[in-house]
């Protein structure tokens, strides 16, 4: 283990992806047209990729893609804080490049299995979601990587 590393290895790491503009703006006119509770922020739109709480070193974001994935549905995640609502994405370059990392990285990950979404709202409170009927795919266009500064 080299000195970086040392540093490192209680903080894990994240990688995530970010969407463009169009995208970004059509996922915030389904929160405000559906009236979703306690709405998350046009800057924090993403989806996990990544969670590991195993540092790893040899990581590093593919930066610039261009992919797509699909909305599928809303699904309350219940947690032990809060209700939290997602938008479900088809994607098979999310499940693909989460099973490469993983593989490659011999990384960890704290669910059962992958599912790509979007997180909309870290606590719907008792807010029921309508079936939804997606209407445009969501572009991806960067990858990015984060140190985990605590793992739970």
């Amino acid at each position: 283990m080299n000195f970086k590393e040392y540093l490192n290895e209680e903080k894990g790491t994240y990688a995530g992806v970010r969407f463009d503009k169009k995208s970004q703006d059509y996922l915030m006119s389904l929160i405000a047209d559906w009236k979703i509770p306690n709405p998350i922020t046009k800057d924090e739109l993403h989806s996990t990729l990544l969670y590991s709480p195993k540092y790893l070193p040899n990581y590093k974001a593919a930066g610039n893609i261009n992919e797509k994935a699909t909305p599928n549905s809303f699904e309350i995640f219940k947690t032990e804080r809060a209700n939290v609502l997602v938008l479900l994405l088809d994607s098979d370059f999310l499940v693909s490049r989460h099973n490469e990392l993983m593989k490659k990285h011999k990384a960890e990950y704290p669910h059962p299995t992958y599912i790509p979404h979007i997180t909309l709202s870290y606590d719907v409170k008792d807010f029921k979601p309508k079936r939804f009927k997606p209407n445009k795919d969501i572009m991806i266009v960067e990858e990015y990587q984060e140190d985990l500064d605590e793992v739970t």
